[in-house]
């Protein structure tokens, strides 16, 4: 069973490396007796690629009891946010897939607009010493809060006022879902997987690629109008709710490994 958390290619790589890496994703499909995809758009890109034949859609899920948007807000203080700052939080790997410098950019653009719009960034990665550098050479202290991977990510969902994934390529991002199951508003680029889920304007908000400018704009415009931020993140809630509960996810895993057994 190969299972496709988002293809190996994608748009940011040379035309050498996209064909390199689009080959092996054939030669592994084909040598797989079942692959499954966690978004529509990945069974489609796979069909234009290189011809996939079929596959299985089993869309990520999360625990709505944990991230839940009854969850407090207590650790804003622990991390140094005050009751009047509009906190963007970023959580993921610092790697090249997660573009976290486009981030960084743009919170510094906002903030530079308004002043109490600051940036969380919790995860770390071999992007580190870029993303360190960049804070340090360009960004006021005090805008970025900077935190290592953390456990209780429920609480840091809660802490925040936006979630942001400005990735160059996804699957379906498991960390997205958790963000819209906690009601927050989401800013986010068309990766294959967000396509799926978002609906622009409605229950989160798209960016181009690597537009920092774009970002900024529309972090001030959810810190602007609370009440289109907050219906967006009521919208995203909902749709996580009805379509991506956990336990329908490993139901369905279930059912894809017992088949194999039995065959």
């Amino acid at each position: 069973v190969y299972t496709v958390h988002g293809w190996s290619f994608h748009q940011g790589q040379s035309a050498l490396v996209y064909r390199l890496r689009m080959l092996c994703e054939k030669l592994i499909c084909g040598c797989s007796s079942t692959v499954v995809c966690v978004s529509a758009d990945n069974i489609e890109s796979g069909r234009q690629a290189f011809g996939l034949k079929s596959a299985e859609l089993i869309e990520n899920g999360v625990n709505t009891e944990i991230f839940s948007p009854s969850r407090t807000h207590g650790i804003r203080s622990a991390l140094g946010i005050g009751e009047d700052d509009c906190v963007v939080g970023f959580i993921g790997r610092m790697t090249l897939q997660k573009d976290p410098v486009s981030f960084l950019e743009a919170v510094k653009i906002a903030n530079s607009r308004r002043p109490n719009i600051r940036g969380l960034l919790v995860g770390e990665g071999d992007m580190d010493d870029t993303v360190d550098k960049y804070i340090k050479e360009h960004l006021p202290q005090g805008v970025i809060i900077r935190s290592p991977f953390r456990l209780d990510i429920p609480e840091v969902l809660a802490s925040v006022d936006i979630y942001s994934l400005c990735s160059l390529w996804e699957g379906l991002s498991i960390g997205l879902l958790e963000a819209m199951a906690m009601q927050k508003p989401v800013v986010v680029t068309p990766t294959d997987g967000s396509r799926t889920v978002i609906r622009d304007g409605e229950n989160g908000f798209f960016v181009p690629f690597r537009s920092p400018a774009a970002m900024a704009d529309c972090f001030i415009r959810l810190h602007d109008d609370k009440t289109l931020a907050a219906e967006a993140g009521r919208r995203a809630g909902q749709m996580v709710d009805a379509r991506f509960n956990s336990r329908r996810v490993a139901d369905a895993v279930y059912d894809i490994y017992r088949k194999e057994v039995e065959c």
